[in-house]
């Protein structure tokens, strides 16, 4: 029951508070999270007010925004006074397989450590990330660990930084890619449309493929295609990223468990498995056998 000073705290925040009223907070919402509403108005009214530079010496503010499914939560991002460009430069993306709530979030510390409690392996990938930032000889990376910990979340952000460093990238689902691929009529007769995305992963100055091992092994995909795809990229020296729930000895037990249950003959299936060894040592390749794995709790059950 609401008492009438919880009444007009509401009145007063729906009154007032912007960021209230654009993300439609209900009664309780406001009741619930009222503390963090009024810190985070006062600080932000209080930078707005005060001629000059951000009164935060990191330039970051924390903000509410909504989930995928409709909870409220924070995040980090730089103040409207930052003078570093912090707009993500989203026509960078050739392909861009992920949230679109992430397109304008920051790569910082704030916003990685902030999003789980286990907080030591993300400041060892932030310290490899941030170093790639600051060299012009990106290196890859094979980052693996249990479903929901922030693989994706965390390297669309460091795609996002990449962008406004002006470099190109392809952030592929491959459940999206395997899809696109299933449209064709035939491997012999792919589309303009798929051979189109095929050009800009070869070509991007930075191809990350996020949820690699969750599809099937497919001769025509992972060999045809992908496996030409990272030949390329070798070949130019150009940086892979692989995101996965599975590390590269199950990835390739995986693939093989497709092998022995399908109507492949025996012979077909010993050429395959030579293949798919080829998959996973061009993978090592890619990365320079630069692997990170990641602990934590599932993040999307608390939403």
């Amino acid at each position: 029951m609401k008492t009438n000073i919880d009444k007009q705290l509401i009145d007063w925040i729906k009154t007032h508070v912007e960021f209230v009223k654009t993300l439609n907070f209900s009664d309780e919402e406001i009741i619930n999270h009222s503390l963090k509403i009024l810190s985070i108005h006062d600080e932000l009214q209080k930078c707005q007010n005060t001629l000059g530079k951000c009164i935060n010496d990191d330039e970051l503010h924390e903000v509410f925004y909504r989930t995928s499914k409709n909870r409220l939560s924070t995040t980090f991002v730089y103040c409207n006074k930052h003078q570093d460009g912090v707009i993500t430069n989203l026509s960078n993306y050739w392909i861009k397989d992920f949230n679109q709530q992430w397109n304008d979030l920051i790569f910082s510390k704030n916003n990685i450590l902030s999003t789980n409690e286990f907080g030591d392996w993300r400041a060892d990938l932030l310290k490899f990330l941030k170093k790639q930032l600051q060299t012009t000889n990106i290196s890859g990376l094979y980052l693996y660990g249990s479903y929901g910990i922030g693989k994706s979340y965390i390297m669309a952000l460091f795609c996002n930084e990449l962008t406004k460093l002006n470099k190109t990238i392809c952030f592929v689902n491959l459940i999206n890619l395997t899809n696109e691929f299933r449209k064709n009529r035939s491997p012999y007769e792919l589309t303009n449309e798929f051979l189109e995305l095929v050009e800009k992963m070869q070509n991007c100055d930075v191809l990350v493929l996020d949820e690699i091992g969750i599809e099937k092994f497919n001769y025509w995909l992972h060999i045809e295609i992908l496996l030409a795809i990272l030949y390329e990229r070798i070949q130019y020296n150009l940086p892979t990223f692989f995101i996965s729930n599975l590390d590269l000895k199950k990835l390739k037990l995986k693939y093989l468990s497709t092998m022995n249950n399908s109507s492949f003959k025996k012979a077909e299936k010993e050429s395959n498995e030579l293949l798919v060894d080829k998959i996973i040592q061009v993978i090592h390749d890619c990365v320079n056998r630069k692997i990170i794995n990641l602990s934590g709790k599932n993040l999307r059950i608390k939403e």
